[in-house]
């Protein structure tokens, strides 16, 4: 009798395991894929790459297909764009240590760089693009410390750059300063004041001067994503934030004070001035300069929608907070939410032109994207020379007033990556930028094309 009971509960199990697999093969292949687990976004004229399940994968700006560019046995991480778009520098681990590879962004077998048994991560391009900017242990004499080298993206050895130590670090668009940290946060308490809380300091590859920008006891990097030395952690390398003006005069990021909102600050390098542009009430963080200098965004936490907790009920949480802003960098400056004027016959032919434009660049990945220009690319002079970028001119009385939220919806992270191109942020829908009312200047941003 025992038996027969068990024999009947096996049978009906295996139908009702029978039935569930039934079921999921039936659904579209599309259904399946789960792909909310992207990290360490790069990005270049035309394409972004980012880190899906330990692999690399390419895809269009404007959406479509992604195409995986590594599948060996191991975990890449931190892609990161030449500046002009072709080659990837990205670190990978395939026998138990990072080392640093290049691979064309048409895909093909990545070329190891560094062959060293300590751990090598990339940082960031040189503007030529003949060299990678990277940080490794091999000579720093503890496993807890990393220098900056300058490798050569075409193979051989490293040369290190006259910094004692450094764990982040990224280059200014002239390649004259380096924007670094000198250790990198391992832990992710509120308010800490401790040793290892970094400053953000500036160094000039040619005159040898460095200085420290922030001067602060509390942490100068991204507020929860932190680089842990020893593992790679979810979005390690873009943590960091630091990033540039276009001509190389401004320095931008973001700081915790002391009510534990972050604060976007900005350093001239000119008049050697660190000035704080957002008053602290809600956190902002994460700014980047758009390539033409006129707009800086950020990710600003103020979409406050709370939730009653189910498991606490007097508990109220702010799920997906978080929305990108941006500023007028001057006051002649329109707010890249201003009304379009209908009657403008010249700009309705700009924004057919462009979308025509955005449309033929949306299937490009691959070969094909090798084709694209990088759209801020400065125009060369007549001896072939890379034009200079225009100044950078911030107006900063009033900065604040001229901040606008832009139409991406709020979400619980985003992710920002510029790549001396556009901004793009993870986590909204692409169809947001169809949507009516929005200008055709935000509309651009978020599809430049």
């Amino acid at each position: 009798m025992a038996t027969n009971l068990f024999t009947r509960r096996w049978c009906c199990g295996l139908c009702v395991l029978a039935a569930l697999v039934a079921t999921h093969t039936a659904q579209p292949a599309c259904a399946a894929v789960d792909a909310r687990l992207l990290r360490h976004p790069a990005v270049s004229a035309s394409q972004v790459a980012f880190v899906y399940a330990g692999d690399i994968w390419v895809v269009g700006k404007a959406g479509g297909l992604a195409q995986r560019l590594s599948s060996p046995p191991g975990e890449e991480s931190a892609p990161k764009f030449s500046p002009d778009g072709r080659k990837l520098a990205f670190t990978g681990n395939y026998d138990g240590n990072q080392d640093i590879y290049v691979i064309d962004v048409a895909g093909g077998t990545p070329a190891r760089l560094t062959h060293h048994p300590g751990s090598d991560r990339v940082l960031d391009w040189y503007p030529d693009g003949q060299s990678i900017l990277m940080a490794s242990r091999m000579e720093s004499g503890s496993p807890a410390f990393s220098q900056l080298y300058k490798l050569p993206a075409q193979g051989g050895l490293p040369e290190k750059l006259p910094i004692a130590f450094a764990a982040m670090a990224a280059l200014s668009p002239d390649g004259e300063w380096v924007a670094f940290t000198l250790m990198g946060r391992q832990e992710t308490w509120k308010r800490y004041r401790g040793g290892t809380a970094p400053d953000i300091w500036l160094f000039n590859l040619k005159t040898l001067e460095s200085r420290n920008v922030t001067d602060n006891p509390a942490t100068d990097e991204s507020r929860v994503e932190v680089h842990q030395l020893q593992w790679l952690y979810h979005n390690s390398l873009q943590s960091y934030r630091v990033m540039w003006s276009p001509d190389s005069r401004w320095l931008t990021y973001s700081a915790m004070l002391d009510n534990a909102n972050e604060a976007i600050f900005l350093f001239d390098t000119k008049n050697r001035v660190n000035h704080r542009i957002t008053s602290g009430f809600y956190s902002d963080r994460s700014p980047v300069f758009d390539p033409e200098g006129k707009y800086l965004y950020c990710q600003s936490d103020r979409d406050m929608r709370p939730v009653y907790g189910r498991i606490d009920p007097d508990m109220w949480t702010y799920p997906n907070a978080t929305r990108i802003g941006a500023f007028a960098l001057r006051a002649d400056v329109p707010s890249p939410l201003a009304a379009r004027d209908d009657t403008d016959e010249q700009a309705k032919k700009e924004e057919k032109k462009e979308g025509k434009e955005s449309k033929a660049d949306s299937g490009k990945t691959g070969a094909a994207a090798k084709e694209g220009k990088e759209s801020s690319e400065p125009k060369e002079t007549k001896d072939g020379k890379p034009k200079a970028p225009a100044p950078v001119e911030i107006d900063l009385e009033g900065l604040e007033r001229r901040f606008v939220i832009l139409p991406p919806p709020a979400d619980l992270h985003y992710s920002e990556s510029t790549g001396r191109s556009r901004m793009a942020p993870t986590g909204f829908a692409p169809s947001c930028a169809e949507r009516p009312g929005i200008t055709r200047r935000a509309r651009r941003w978020m599809n430049p094309g």
